[in-house]
């Protein structure tokens, strides 16, 4: 009977086919991308992705959608922002040591999550998204979503300055966060119309069309060539 039961539970199967598809693009980036640092970053930002999809295929899947579960998912997609900035700076030069500070927001959260984890629960899962609900949700958003508006600012104006080789892996990256952003903007969209329930599952939903940027993310460190460092 428990057998069946599980049979007949598609929630969450849309993660795995995602987090299996990211695996398969992590490995190439892996194997197949020259060893510098920019493409070890991305490698580390796929692997980041797929790992919240695993998590969110267990919580939903195997209804293990206990509070440190969520943490941890939470954990993991805090981090996305600003690595995915940091890429960027370090793919166009800017090296500093202080860009290490893009990541005291998802530190503090860390933390802080870490000390209210019973305030974490799930609130709906299906197969294709999880809602979650958790403290301080409108500043975690504030400082989550300045450095993907950052990244997309920068290869913008990336992307106009330069004719080469960066120009273009520059566009690929911006039409991913673009592309990956849509969720973002149609929440904003529906919470004016009076309809904020798709704030609900935002995070959710912007990890699975994130897919998208994994596999710009793929060609760009394909593309990618510099001195090799590793």
């Amino acid at each position: 009977m428990l057998l069946g039961n599980k049979l007949d539970n598609w929630n969450g199967i849309v993660s795995l086919f995602i987090a299996c598809v990211e695996f398969v693009l992590l490995l190439n980036i892996l194997f197949f991308a020259e060893r510098n640092k920019v493409n070890l970053l991305a490698a580390v930002l796929v692997l980041i992705l797929m790992n919240y999809q695993l998590l969110e295929f267990i919580i939903c899947y195997a209804d293990a959608g206990l509070p440190f579960t969520a943490y941890i998912a939470f954990v993991n997609i805090s981090f996305l922002p600003p690595l995915g900035l940091l890429i960027v700076l370090r793919f166009w030069n800017y090296n500093s040591r202080y860009w290490l500070l893009l990541f005291v927001p998802a530190l503090f959260f860390t933390v802080y999550y870490y000390l209210s984890v019973d305030q974490f629960y799930v609130g709906k899962c299906t197969p294709f998204y999880a809602s979650y609900n958790y403290p301080l949700g409108f500043l975690y958003g504030l400082f989550y979503y300045i450095p993907v508006l950052a990244t997309v600012v920068l290869l913008s104006v990336k992307v106009k300055m330069n004719n080469g080789n960066k120009k273009l892996l520059s566009g690929v990256l911006l039409g991913g966060y673009i592309l990956t952003s849509i969720p973002v903007a149609a929440s904003f969209v529906f919470a004016w119309l009076g309809k904020p329930g798709l704030q609900l599952v935002i995070e959710s939903v912007m990890c699975k069309s994130a897919v998208v940027l994994a596999f710009c993310y793929l060609y760009f460190s394909l593309q990618n060539k510099k001195e090799k460092v590793i």
